[in-house]
């Protein structure tokens, strides 16, 4: 039996993604870089840079999360398809489970579909508003110039992360390239912030040809809520982009906003993101500025170099720069 198990697992992985419509993808990222960060006091909330308390330090790590991931699709015949997908994360410079308590921190889900009716997922997922702030950050999340997670998605959270577990979902079809996902997580009497409260959120994105527009949401309550509108239009030799967002957080308003562009630049793309977060009251503006490459060595290997200069009202300059290599599989 074990013998017969090994055997599967060596043949999906050497196989890659499979072309039939039932079969097993293994996929996965490993991502190392030399980083290099200031003794600045600002939080430069970047993929793979310390806080200002935690900088003047050289480090190796990743400049994006490094994954192990499965995924599953069986045709269940007449147009319909069931899923699952589970994503495990680590650190690759020391191998250690990114998250010491939770095993697939990645994504946890089982899926029921088709493409004409939508797709019916639950388990561990993203939340619908991550993925509209993930296509209008250039860096798309990682590296010391990032924007998502803290300018784009106003530093909102549930459950202190921008996945939410207990879910119920639907991503919808693409009608003339709209497209919207809708979701649910229940609290289950263990939610604490705030305590065992339903997350509500969703989405509506238009994609077709050059334009992208999206809008996400989500709220636990009256004190914890989320928008973030943005757009961007790919004029080919550079694609602008450009969001604003608004966010409750334990009571507490924030607004930010952001511009950004990527560019063809060899074998690779150039990065450019500004923005700006400013929770309410006096002097605590935050205003991020971030560059960086990727030059692509093949398809699934890239070299990449960014730097990433926060700054706090009242708090001193940070300034951080990564140089590594990410392979994905």
């Amino acid at each position: 039996m074990k013998k017969s198990i090994c055997v599967c697992a060596i043949a999906a992985a050497v196989a890659g993604p499979v072309a039939a419509q039932s079969g097993i993808t293994i996929y996965g990222r490993l991502d190392v870089g030399v980083t290099k960060q200031d003794d600045g006091t600002s939080a430069l909330a970047g993929g793979n840079g310390q806080t200002g308390a935690a900088g003047n330090r050289w480090d190796v790590r990743g400049a994006s999360s490094s994954r192990l991931g499965v995924r599953v699709r069986e045709d269940l015949g007449n147009g319909l398809q069931a899923g699952a997908l589970l994503e495990h994360r680590l650190n690759a410079d020391t191998g250690a489970q990114q998250n010491a308590n939770v095993m697939w921190n990645g994504r946890s889900i089982v899926e029921l579909g088709s493409s004409t009716a939508g797709t019916l997922y639950l388990g561990r997922d993203y939340l619908p508003a991550y993925w509209i702030a993930d296509a209008l950050d250039p860096f798309g999340g990682d590296t010391v110039g990032r924007t998502r997670d803290d300018y784009l998605l106003a530093a909102y959270r549930v459950d202190g992360d921008v996945r939410s577990n207990n879910t119920v979902g639907y991503r919808s079809p693409v009608w003339g390239g709209f497209s919207a996902q809708l979701a649910v997580s229940a609290g289950e009497g263990v939610r604490t912030s705030p305590a065992n409260k339903r997350a509500v959120g969703g989405h509506l994105r238009y994609s077709a040809g050059p334009v992208y527009v999206g809008l996400g949401v989500d709220q636990v309550d009256s004190s914890n809520r989320l928008w973030v509108l943005g757009a961007a239009y790919d004029l080919g030799v550079v694609r602008p982009m450009i969001a604003y967002s608004t966010s409750k957080v334990a009571n507490l308003e924030r607004k930010a906003w952001s511009v950004g562009v990527t560019a063809p630049l060899g074998a690779g793309r150039l990065k450019v993101a500004y923005a700006r977060l400013d929770p309410a009251g006096l002097n605590n503006m935050l205003a991020k500025f971030g560059l960086g490459y990727e030059h692509a060595l093949s398809k699934r290997t890239a070299l990449y170099a960014d730097v990433g200069s926060a700054k706090r009202e009242g708090l001193t300059r940070t300034t951080a720069f990564d140089l590594g290599v990410k392979h994905n599989f």
